[in-house]
């Protein structure tokens, strides 16, 4: 899988169009040490290869959007989001296993929007999701909604696509709820200004109710589910690409009429602001757009002469004041961008006595993070579900 990560995004990005043969990736050299992470050796507990890879794949375009910054794409849903609800079938014998890989939407680029529910680039051909007929033609069970995630994509001058929303109903006792998936917590990142998709969601509606199914988002093990409960699957929304406030008026108000947005959500996000007629009113969005990006919090990077890490976690150390106006608390989690590739994350340590109009950063951070050029970042929340 390191070298399928490293091999397709490498390829995708500098040879997207000759055949893949030996030869497209005898020129490249993985790195990985034996009982790493990327490369576990016996008797080391192993599963969920995909969602290795997908991770990987956010690397390597990360990288990749340094070398080749024309082609920087938003990010992805980070694996095969692998939904299991099993339990007896009063109709056949035995016990029933439906297997759900729901899609996301995919990240945006400079060539345009994200697209909404399908398989991204380095993902394969296969389907989206499973026919909801023959599901409740096997299964005791009942789909009762599966629709766009209106909304969830990552904002930008082109947007991410949006995942997808699917309710499958249980109908009898007995069943089980398991859930392997990643980007629950680190939503998809998006691009050169772009915003962040919403992460991946399972949840389960009891009663009315929205139920937690693990103190571990994304992972879930046999999680016992009774007549009436609703698997509730939401998969993330692509990364965002540019600015969104230098997103095209016209296309801000396609995305209204379609439903995506409402004209509260477009104004807060996009700063475009309607008239009476639900046109865009160029002035009071030219006025809108001037004071939200007044409002963002750009600041000077401030290197450390160590790494600031808690265990695997970067660390950005912020004063107090600073994680009050971005809305952060200690330990939250914020990302750093400056308007080129692909944004750094990292988990807020609030600390006094440091510059209060700086984000203090270790040198592995300083190295893959793209300032302006005069060495400034925007800091921002990152919200893990939205």
């Amino acid at each position: 899988m390191a070298l399928n990560a490293v091999g397709t995004i490498v390829k995708s990005f500098l040879d997207p169009l000759t055949p893949i043969n030996h030869g497209a990736f005898a020129p490249i050299t993985v790195i990985a040490p034996e009982r790493s992470f990327i490369n576990a050796r016996y008797p080391a507990p192993c599963g969920g290869m995909v969602e290795c890879k997908a991770l990987m794949d956010t690397v390597v375009t990360a990288a990749m959007s340094q070398a080749v910054p024309e082609k920087a794409i938003g990010d992805n849903k980070g694996g095969g989001n692998h939904v299991y609800v099993s339990g007896p079938n009063p109709d056949r014998e035995g016990i029933y296993m439906l297997y759900e890989w729901p899609a996301g939407g995919t990240g945006a680029s400079a060539f345009g929007d994200g697209n909404n529910a399908v398989r991204y680039f380095s993902e394969g051909d296969f389907n989206s999701i499973n026919s909801s007929e023959v599901v409740e033609s096997l299964f005791p069970l009942r789909v009762e909604r599966c629709e766009l995630r209106e909304g969830q994509g990552g904002d930008g001058r082109d947007r991410g696509g949006f995942g997808l929303r699917r309710d499958i109903r249980v109908l009898y006792e007995g069943a089980v709820l398991s859930v392997l998936s990643e980007k629950n917590t680190l939503p998809p990142g998006g691009v050169d200004g772009g915003g962040p998709g919403a992460g991946n969601r399972f949840t389960v509606v009891r009663d009315g109710e929205t139920v937690e199914p693990s103190p571990v988002p994304g992972k879930v093990s046999g999680f016992p589910l009774g007549a009436g409960d609703i698997v509730r699957i939401e998969s993330s929304g692509g990364g965002g690409a540019g600015d969104p406030l230098e997103r095209a008026l016209d296309r801000v108000a396609e995305d209204i009429a379609e439903g995506y947005f409402t004209a509260g959500e477009a104004e807060a996000r996009y700063g475009v602001v309607l008239d009476a007629a639900g046109a865009a009113d160029a002035a009071a969005t030219a006025a809108r757009r001037e004071a939200l990006r007044a409002a963002r919090r750009v600041v000077r990077l401030a290197p450390a002469n160590e790494e600031i890490f808690d265990g695997a976690r970067r660390i950005f150390r912020l004063a107090p004041a600073l994680a009050a106006d971005i809305g952060v608390a200690d330990g939250g989690l914020a990302e750093l961008t400056g308007g080129r590739g692909a944004v750094l994350r990292g988990w807020v340590e609030i600390a006094d006595g440091v510059d209060g109009d700086a984000v203090h950063l270790g040198p592995s951070g300083l190295g893959m993070i793209q300032a302006d050029a005069d060495g400034r970042v925007e800091v921002r929340k990152v919200t893990p579900a939205l």
